[in-house]
Parts: structure tokens; C-alpha cells; sequence
């Protein structure tokens, strides 16, 4: 994949996933809110996702 391509479609989903299992254990009480910042950063940078393109750390209860 080129230079500023984007996500494919695949790993769009995969983004999507990690990040919806992780939103899940929160709301379950499973991790504290500094532990979820960081893997949520994690994850967009594991996927060169922009943090701008989303609101800023908003836990959904």
C-alpha cells in the first residue's frame, strides 16, 4: 500500500474491531480510564489512524 492510501478494507475492519472490544471492557468496568486512553492510542497508531478524525477521549459509559 502507497503513501497515504488509507486503510484497506481489511484492515479498516480489524481497526474497527480492536477498537469496539476495547470500548466493551471499558463500559464493563474492566479497565481504568488511563489504561483505556493508552490502548486506545495504541491502536490508532498501530493503524497510522489520525486522532483528530474522532472525538477527543470520550469514555462511552
Amino acid at each position: 500500500m502507497g503513501k497515504n492510501m488509507g486503510l484497506s478494507a481489511k484492515e479498516c475492519l480489524e481497526f474497527s474491531k480492536k477498537i469496539a472490544v476495547l470500548q466493551k471492557i471499558s463500559r464493563l468496568g474492566l479497565v481504568s480510564e488511563s489504561e483505556y486512553i493508552l490502548a486506545k492510542n495504541r491502536i490508532f497508531d498501530e493503524y497510522h489512524v489520525d486522532k483528530s478524525y474522532f472525538p477527543a477521549d470520550i469514555k462511552i459509559a
